[in-house]
């Protein structure tokens, strides 16, 4: 298990102050040596059906957390919060000069949130549910042999 982390998302907002995103806190994060998504976690539309993961991904490692809002947002009237982070490498090349790594990933974000009392007074829902399917991209270097603490000093 690794360290708990922080999310930040600006699509999920505090409902009665539209400028204040919640902070979303990973815990249990988990490497795993196989991970699989779902269908529903996949597809959000019948138009996502016609897009192909760019290989194989059904035997790819990946990375699992369960999500709540972080606490430091609990001043507000949040009863409750919870949901899941899945995350997958479908795809791994390095440059034909071995001098990078280039890396696809494809992730799930499923988080519920309860509000309180203020909330339903004010006319907004108890609850919010929101999901995200979404890509990540990362690049392990620069195309001219830097990497890691060698690119983190190049670029100041």
């Amino acid at each position: 298990m690794v360290s708990d982390g922080l999310l930040l998302v600006t699509s999920i907002i505090d409902p009665l102050a539209h400028e204040n995103p919640h902070t979303i806190r990973l815990t249990q994060i988990m490497t795993l040596p196989t991970l699989s998504l779902t269908f529903d976690e996949l597809h959000d539309t019948p138009d996502s059906l016609t897009y192909r993961s760019p290989t194989d991904v059904e035997k790819s490692r990946g990375l699992s957390a369960s999500l709540h809002v972080d606490s430091s947002d609990l001043q507000l009237d949040i009863v409750d919060s919870f949901g899941e982070f899945k995350m997958k490498r479908v795809w791994v090349r390095t440059s034909d000069d071995g001098s990078h790594d280039m890396e696809l990933f494809q992730g799930y974000f499923l988080l519920n949130i309860f509000y309180g009392e203020e909330y339903e007074a004010r006319g907004r829902a108890p609850i919010a549910t929101h999901q995200l399917r979404f890509w990540g991209i990362r690049q392990n270097g620069d195309g001219s042999g830097n990497t890691g603490q060698k690119l983190r000093e190049s670029t100041g």
